[in-house]
Protein backbone atom coordinates (compact mmCIF):
# COMPACT_ATOMS: atom_id res chain seq x y z
CA UNK A 1 0.00 0.00 0.00
CA UNK A 2 1.32 3.45 -0.89
CA UNK A 3 0.76 6.27 1.56
CA UNK A 4 1.76 9.89 1.30
CA UNK A 5 2.27 12.21 4.22
CA UNK A 6 1.75 15.98 4.55
CA UNK A 7 5.51 16.63 4.27
CA UNK A 8 5.52 15.11 0.78
CA UNK A 9 7.25 11.85 1.58
CA UNK A 10 6.20 8.49 0.17
CA UNK A 11 6.13 5.37 2.28
CA UNK A 12 5.25 1.77 1.52
CA UNK A 13 3.28 0.09 4.26
CA UNK A 14 3.03 -3.70 4.62
CA UNK A 15 2.43 -4.76 1.08
CA UNK A 16 3.33 -4.46 -2.58
CA UNK A 17 2.84 -1.40 -4.73
CA UNK A 18 -0.71 -0.81 -5.88
CA UNK A 19 0.71 -0.90 -9.40
CA UNK A 20 3.85 0.29 -11.15
CA UNK A 21 1.90 3.11 -12.82
CA UNK A 22 0.45 4.25 -9.47
CA UNK A 23 3.97 4.28 -8.07
CA UNK A 24 5.28 6.33 -11.01
CA UNK A 25 2.43 8.81 -10.61
CA UNK A 26 3.18 9.11 -6.89
CA UNK A 27 6.81 9.93 -7.71
CA UNK A 28 5.61 13.10 -9.45
CA UNK A 29 3.92 14.49 -6.34
CA UNK A 30 6.37 13.89 -3.50
CA UNK A 31 9.79 15.22 -2.52
CA UNK A 32 11.21 12.13 -0.83
CA UNK A 33 10.83 8.40 -1.49
CA UNK A 34 12.49 5.59 0.46
CA UNK A 35 12.40 2.02 -0.87
CA UNK A 36 13.80 -0.78 1.27
CA UNK A 37 14.32 -4.43 0.37
CA UNK A 38 13.03 -4.08 -3.15
CA UNK A 39 12.07 -7.39 -4.74
CA UNK A 40 14.30 -9.02 -7.34
CA UNK A 41 11.70 -8.34 -10.07
CA UNK A 42 11.82 -4.55 -9.54
CA UNK A 43 13.76 -3.30 -12.56
CA UNK A 44 16.01 -0.62 -11.08
CA UNK A 45 17.61 0.28 -14.43
CA UNK A 46 14.19 0.77 -16.06
CA UNK A 47 13.12 2.93 -13.12
CA UNK A 48 16.36 4.95 -13.38
CA UNK A 49 15.75 5.49 -17.10
CA UNK A 50 12.26 6.76 -16.25
CA UNK A 51 13.74 9.18 -13.70
CA UNK A 52 16.11 10.58 -16.33
CA UNK A 53 13.38 10.92 -18.96
CA UNK A 54 10.88 12.55 -16.60
CA UNK A 55 13.50 14.91 -15.12
CA UNK A 56 12.73 13.61 -11.63
CA UNK A 57 12.68 16.13 -8.77
CA UNK A 58 12.07 13.71 -5.86
CA UNK A 59 14.91 12.55 -3.60
CA UNK A 60 14.75 8.78 -3.92
CA UNK A 61 16.67 6.29 -1.80
CA UNK A 62 16.70 2.60 -2.70
CA UNK A 63 18.29 0.17 -0.24
CA UNK A 64 18.44 -3.48 -1.18
CA UNK A 65 20.38 -6.64 -0.65
CA UNK A 66 20.49 -7.21 -4.44
CA UNK A 67 23.71 -6.42 -6.20
CA UNK A 68 21.78 -5.61 -9.38
CA UNK A 69 21.86 -1.99 -8.20
CA UNK A 70 25.54 -1.98 -9.23
CA UNK A 71 24.75 -1.47 -12.94
CA UNK A 72 22.68 1.63 -12.21
CA UNK A 73 25.23 2.95 -9.70
CA UNK A 74 27.97 2.57 -12.33
CA UNK A 75 25.91 4.54 -14.86
CA UNK A 76 25.39 7.35 -12.33
CA UNK A 77 29.10 7.43 -11.49
CA UNK A 78 30.02 7.66 -15.19
CA UNK A 79 27.64 10.57 -15.90
CA UNK A 80 29.15 14.05 -15.79
CA UNK A 81 26.03 16.21 -15.41
CA UNK A 82 22.37 15.71 -14.61
CA UNK A 83 19.10 17.53 -15.28
CA UNK A 84 17.21 15.55 -12.64
CA UNK A 85 17.70 14.49 -9.01
CA UNK A 86 19.75 11.32 -8.95
CA UNK A 87 18.60 8.43 -6.78
CA UNK A 88 20.62 7.31 -3.77
CA UNK A 89 21.26 3.59 -4.25
CA UNK A 90 22.81 1.30 -1.68
CA UNK A 91 23.38 -2.41 -1.31
CA UNK A 92 25.59 -4.31 1.09
CA UNK A 93 29.14 -4.05 -0.18
CA UNK A 94 28.61 -0.85 -2.17
CA UNK A 95 31.36 1.70 -1.60
CA UNK A 96 29.77 4.67 -3.36
CA UNK A 97 27.13 5.64 -0.76
CA UNK A 98 28.82 8.85 0.45
CA UNK A 99 29.43 10.09 -3.10
CA UNK A 100 25.86 9.32 -4.21
CA UNK A 101 24.47 10.98 -1.07
CA UNK A 102 26.37 14.21 -1.77
CA UNK A 103 25.43 14.08 -5.46
CA UNK A 104 21.74 13.66 -4.68
CA UNK A 105 21.77 16.56 -2.21
CA UNK A 106 23.53 18.82 -4.71
CA UNK A 107 21.08 17.98 -7.51
CA UNK A 108 18.04 18.32 -5.20
CA UNK A 109 19.23 21.74 -4.05
CA UNK A 110 18.86 23.01 -7.62
CA UNK A 111 15.10 22.40 -7.51
CA UNK A 112 14.14 23.25 -3.94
Amino acid sequence: MVKTCPWKALYFVDGPFISYNDFIEACKTVEKINLYNIPENFDVMEFYQYLKKSKNRASIMIVSHCTKLAETINEILQTESFDFVTPLLYYSGSVSYDYLFKLQNAEAAKYR
